[in-house]
C-alpha cells in the first residue's frame, strides 16, 4: 500500500479495481482536504461524502466515471496491490503458516506458493496438502510447514534382582511397632544374574522450518553399582562364585557364604569360616561358631560362643545361656531375647523382647525397645553413646553406663574422613580410567601384565574407600541419634534410688518416674533429666 502523506490516506488496488481509505483511526476529513490541496488533486463529491460519512479505515471503491483524469493518474501511479500471501513463522521456528488474501489482485497457484515459501527461507517440512487447503480457504491462516522435534535419547537403567533387606521397624496388625530388626543373608550361586542393564538410546536430531538442525542429547548409560565377586559383561552382572549378597555403601557384592542346614551340634562340630555363615537351626551348648563376615542363626543360641570378626550376628530366636553364652561382633548383634548372655558389639546391640542377667557392651548403642522390650533382673549394660529400653522391672541392682562422646572431636574426624574419601575417590577414578584404556588393548602382552597389576590395586583401593565411607557414616549416625554427648532413655519401671552413669557422671533418681530422657549436656557439663513430670 502506498501512503501519500504520513498516515493520511491509502490507495489500494484489488482484483475488482482501486480503493481509497483514511489511514488513521482518528483521521478527519479536513486532514484529507489539506493533503489533497497540497497535491493539487480533487475527489468527486460522491467519494468525499462516503469518506466523510464512514469511519476511518473503511475501504471505498473509486469509480473512474466520477473522478478527474488527474486523480485517476495519481491513483495508478501510487496504488499498491494487496500482498497475495502473508507468511507467519512461529517463535520456535517449528511451524510456518500462510494466509491467502481473498482480496489479492490475482490468486496464486500451488507452485507459486511453494516458490514464495522457499524464497522466504522455508526449507523443511513443506506439506502440499496443507498448501491446497490454504488456497481453498482464503483469509484463513493455515500451517503449511512443520519442523521435526529433536528426540532426546532415553537414559539407560539397571534392574537389580536383589535389594538390601529393609531395616525399618514393622507395623503389626494391632497397630504396635515391632523393632525386631534382624538381618537376612541372601545366598546366590555362581553364574546367577544379579542385575541387568537396559542400554540408553541415541538421540535423533530435529529440524526447524528454516532447515536448521536441532541437536538431540544421547541417553546416558549407568554403571553397575557392584563390587567384588560380581562379573560385569555388556549388559549383565553375574555372581562369580557361590556365596551371599552383601551391600557396602549401596554397592552390591558377593561374599563367600556357608549354609549349615540344621543345628551346630556333634554332627557338625565347631565352625570357623572366612565368609558369611547361615545356620538354619540353633547353636547348641558348648560349641563355638566364628566367621569373618555376618552370621545368621535362624534358631537360637544356648551356652555357646559365636563371633563375627568383621560383620554382624543375627539370632532369629534368642539366647538362652546359663552365664556362658558369649556373643561377639565387629558390627551389630541382634536377637529376639537374651538370657544369661555376655555380648560385645563394635556398633549396636538390639534386643526385641527382654534381657535377663546379661552383660552387654556396645561401641555405639544398646537398644531394648521392642513393644515388649524390657530389662529384667540384674544386668550390666554399657554403651558408648546411648541406652534405650521400654521398661525396667524387678531390678534390685542395675549397672547402666554410657561412656559418652566428644561431639567436637567427632566433627573433626568427619571432616578429615570426608577429605580422605574425596582424595581416595579421585585416585579410584584415575585408576579406573587407566584400566578402561588397558581393556581396549588386551592383545598386547605388556598391557595385559599392567592390567594384572592394576586390578588387585583397584580392589584394595575400593575396600579402603568403602571402609572410610562406612566409618564416616557411623560417626554421622552416632551424632544424629545421640542427644548431647551421651543419653539414656527408659520408658517405665523407674524407681527412686536407681542410679545411672553418663561420662563418669552419676545420676540418682529421687522419686518414681516415667519416660526418662537423661543426657549429658556439653555446654553445662552436667547430666540433664527430662521426664513426663518435667
Amino acid at each position: 500500500m502506498a501512503i501519500v502523506s504520513p498516515g493520511t490516506f491509502d490507495i489500494i488496488e484489488k482484483r475488482d479495481g482501486f480503493y481509497i481509505r483514511l489511514a488513521r483511526p482518528n483521521a478527519k476529513i479536513n486532514d484529507l482536504l489539506g493533503v489533497l490541496f497540497r497535491l493539487d488533486i480533487s475527489l468527486s463529491k460522491e467519494l468525499m461524502a462516503k469518506l466523510a460519512d464512514q469511519p476511518p479505515l473503511t475501504l471505498h471503491k473509486i469509480d473512474p466515471a466520477y473522478e478527474t483524469s488527474k486523480f485517476l493518474s495519481f491513483v495508478h501511479s501510487n496504488a499498491q496491490k494487496i500482498t497475495p500471501i502473508v507468511l507467519n513463522v512461529s517463535k520456535d521456528a517449528m511451524s510456518a503458516s500462510i494466509t491467502v488474501n481473498k482480496d489479492a489482485y490475482e490468486m496464486p497457484s500451488k507452485d507459486e506458493v511453494i516458490k514464495f515459501l522457499v524464497n522466504n527461507g522455508i526449507k523443511f517440512g513443506l506439506d502440499e496438502d496443507s498448501i491446497n487447503t490454504a488456497l481453498d480457504n482464503p483469509g484463513i491462516r493455515t500451517i503449511v510447514a512443520y519442523g521435526r522435534e529433536a528426540i532426546h535419547g532415553v537414559d539407560g537403567s539397571i534392574n537389580y534382582h536383589y535389594h538390601e533387606p529393609s531395616r525399618k521397624p514393622v507395623l503389626l496388625e494391632d497397630g504396635s511397632v515391632d523393632y525386631y530388626q534382624l538381618g537376612y543373608i541372601l545366598p546366590i550361586h555362581a553364574g546367577e544374574s544379579v542385575a541387568d542393564r537396559i542400554w540408553a538410546t541415541e538421540g535423533k536430531t530435529g529440524m526447524n522450518v528454516w532447515g536448521d538442525e536441532i541437536p538431540a542429547r544421547d541417553g546416558k548409560n549407568p554403571e553397575f553399582k557392584v563390587g567384588k565377586g560380581i562379573i560385569v559383561s555388556e549388559n549383565k552382572a553375574v555372581a562369580e562364585y557361590d556365596g551371599a549378597l552383601d551391600w557396602v555403601n549401596n554397592r552390591i557384592q558377593v561374599i563367600k557364604a556357608m549354609v549349615i542346614n540344621g543345628d551346630v551340634d556333634f554332627s557338625v562340630g565347631n565352625l570357623d569360616f572366612f565368609g558369611k555363615l547361615i545356620i538354619t537351626g540353633s547353636v547348641k551348648e558348648g560349641f563355638e561358631v566364628a566367621a569373618d563376615d555376618d552370621i545368621e542363626i535362624r534358631g537360637g543360641v544356648e551356652n555357646a560362643r559365636v563371633e563375627s570378626r568383621r560383620g554382624s550376628i543375627f539370632i532369629h530366636s534368642g539366647v538362652i545361656g546359663r552365664g556362658n553364652a558369649n556373643i561377639i561382633a565387629a558390627k551389630n548383634i541382634e536377637a529376639r531375647f537374651a538370657q544369661g548372655m555376655t555380648a560385645e558389639a563394635g556398633q549396636n546391640i538390639v534386643v526385641n523382647e527382654y534381657v535377663l542377667r546379661c552383660d552387654l557392651k556396645a561401641g555405639d548403642s544398646v537398644l531394648i525397645h521392642g513393644r515388649k522390650g524390657m530389662i529384667l533382673g540384674n544386668n550390666s549394660i554399657k554403651a558408648r553413646t546411648r541406652i534405650k529400653a521400654s521398661r525396667i522391672q524387678n531390678c534390685e541392682f542395675i549397672d547402666m553406663q554410657v561412656e559418652g562422646i566428644e561431639r567436637r572431636q567427632f566433627h573433626r574426624q568427619i571432616v578429615a574422613l570426608n577429605q580422605n574419601i574425596e582424595k581416595k575417590y579421585s585416585e579410584l577414578r584415575m585408576l579406573s580410567d587407566q584400566i578402561r584404556k588397558s581393556l581396549g588393548n588386551i592383545v598386547d602382552p605388556a598391557t595385559v601384565a599392567q592390567l594384572e597389576r592394576k586390578l588387585p590395586q583397584y580392589i584394595q583401593m575400593t575396600e579402603e574407600y568403602d571402609s572410610m565411607v562406612e566409618q564416616r557414616n557411623s560417626l554421622v549416625s552416632m551424632l544424629r541419634n545421640t542427644r548431647g554427648e551421651g543419653m539414656i532413655q527408659i520408658g517405665g519401671g523407674l524407681q527412686a534410688g536407681m542410679s545411672f552413669i553418663i561420662k563418669d557422671e552419676p545420676a540418682r533418681l529421687t522419686e518414681n518416674i516415667r519416660n526418662m530422657n537423661m543426657y549429658f549436656d556439653p555446654d553445662e557439663r552436667k547430666i540433664l533429666l527430662i521426664t513426663d513430670k518435667s
